[in-house]
């Protein structure tokens, strides 16, 4: 038993040191998905959230949070 936590363990730490992220991405994510956000809601800012983590099949899990007080109207394309 001892022997499987360590190895699982140990996958935790690889995979965690494959998201090393450039520094800024997150802000970077957050303002470009803020002005995405605004056509449709009115979202507080300081409630958006992003989480990046990678899964044990090396993907990224990517969880994005925030908080609206409402949803705007649609404005169509004509």
């Amino acid at each position: 038993m001892l022997k499987n936590n360590t190895i699982l363990r140990l996958k935790r730490i690889l995979l965690s040191d494959k998201v090393n992220m450039p520094s800024g991405l997150i802000q970077l994510l957050k303002k470009d998905l803020l002005k995405l956000f605004d056509s449709y809601f009115d979202i507080k800012e300081e409630s958006l959230k992003i989480e990046i983590d990678s899964n044990a099949d090396g993907e990224y899990d990517v969880s994005i949070k925030g908080v609206s007080e409402r949803i705007k109207s649609p404005r169509f394309m004509r």
